[in-house]
């Protein structure tokens, strides 16, 4: 049995087709087609008759992205270039999906077969196989700058070009200085040299950190509204403000302040002025209690642990 993900499926399933495998997809966003809601590639809404065909529009979108790729591996690997997408196919004769989500953010729809289509909730490391790996959270200098006062502020961005490096800092600086918080910003892909960086005051860097043991330390959460970042915010029971920049981040943005849980600000919104507002509105009683309640159900989810029951389930041929 092979196990794939959303950016691998076309390529995994045509190898599973050589290897005479079963081929089992892992989602981190709703993928699969529903008469319930339209494609995430459309919002994720409420298209009414249109949210099935919304589906195979967008399946069929992100075969063209991969065709070129898959077409070079069916060379590499001897066998004939596939015609049309191996996942769609392979999802006709009834393949399985894991979705690695939370219900208590996307609520299962009820024409998933509850069997072929379990909702696991997110596959999250354990707290302490999580504080196994290097990291800031084994700094001590770190840990202490933490400890020396209010909880901060999170700021991180990811893997998204939201800022270059010295605006990133800025912004951070002025975050703390117009809400007297401190911040912690998480470097992500932007390239800031920790320490030896100049620091506004109140601010301190984050490189590589487990958030489940940096946000127990924070107050809330500003992040892109990736689905890692977002499933680890919720699990905190955080206040969170979601500057989505594109793909899955709206979707997940409008889910968290669907839950209660946060404040949406798109990025191309962001600044100094529309962030603080956005952060002093998510630590207001309304949403830190809705961040609260989410939490308790997020954490509820069988995450991993579910999703190897079902392979172990499958495997076994139940």
């Amino acid at each position: 049995m092979l196990v794939s993900a959303t950016t691998t499926d076309e390529a995994v399933t045509l190898l599973g087709r050589v290897l005479g495998k079963p081929v089992v997809y892992g989602e981190l966003l709703p993928f699969t087609p529903s008469r319930s809601y339209a494609s995430i590639a459309l919002g994720g809404g409420n298209l009414g008759p249109f949210n099935g065909p919304s589906h195979a529009w967008e399946r069929r979108a992100w075969w063209l992205l991969q065709r070129a790729a898959c077409a070079e591996l069916a060379r590499v690997l001897g066998v004939p270039v596939p015609s049309g997408s191996p996942v769609a196919a392979a999802l006709r004769s009834g393949a399985r999906t894991l979705h690695a989500y939370s219900p208590a953010l996307f609520p299962k729809p009820a024409d998933w077969d509850p069997e072929r289509d379990p909702l696991t909730g997110a596959w999250r490391l354990s707290a302490e196989d999580a504080l196994a790996i290097e990291g800031d959270h084994g700094d001590p200098g770190f840990a202490a700058w933490l400890e020396d006062g209010p909880p901060p502020v999170y700021l991180g961005f990811g893997s998204m070009p939201v800022f270059a490096d010295s605006a990133l800092l800025e912004l951070a600086g002025d975050l703390a200085e117009a809400l007297d918080l401190r911040v912690v910003l998480g470097a992500g892909w932007t390239n800031l040299e920790g320490p030896d960086c100049d620091l506004p005051e109140g601010v301190a860097v984050a490189q590589d950190c487990s958030h489940e043991w940096l946000f127990e330390r924070c107050c809330a959460v500003v992040h892109h509204g990736g689905a890692g970042t977002t499933h680890a915010a919720s699990a905190s029971g955080l206040p969170q403000v979601v500057c989505p920049v594109f793909a899955d981040q709206p979707f997940w943005a409008r889910r968290v302040r669907a839950a209660g849980a946060g404040v949406v600000l798109p990025a191309r919104r962001l600044g100094p002025g529309s962030l603080a507002r956005a952060v002093a509105a998510a630590l207001g009683e309304p949403v830190v209690e809705g961040a609260a309640a989410l939490a308790q159900r997020v954490r509820a989810d069988p995450g991993a642990g579910g999703a190897a029951a079902a392979l172990i389930r499958w495997g076994a041929g139940a």
